[in-house]
């Protein structure tokens, strides 16, 4: 979680390996993009920190499940 933090606030990627189908609730605010606007910032909830979005952020989700199925949001 603290390297996805850095991630989130600095705008590096983020790879998250052999992903299940069930996806944890902690990040979930991430992959539905539920951001909240102060002023020019962006912030995301993440646990129970408030984070600054950086626009260069990226999330990449892999996994080796040949037919995974996820919810449409993701």
């Amino acid at each position: 979680m603290r390297d996805m933090e850095i991630s989130i606030e600095n705008g590096y990627s983020c790879l998250i390996e052999n992903m299940d189908e069930k996806i944890d609730a902690i990040i979930m605010p991430v992959i539905s993009r539920s951001f909240i606007v102060k002023g020019r910032k962006k912030l995301l909830k993440l646990g129970t920190k408030d984070l600054v979005l950086h626009e260069n952020f990226k999330l990449f989700m892999q996994t080796k499940l040949s037919n995974p199925h996820y919810p449409p949001e993701i």
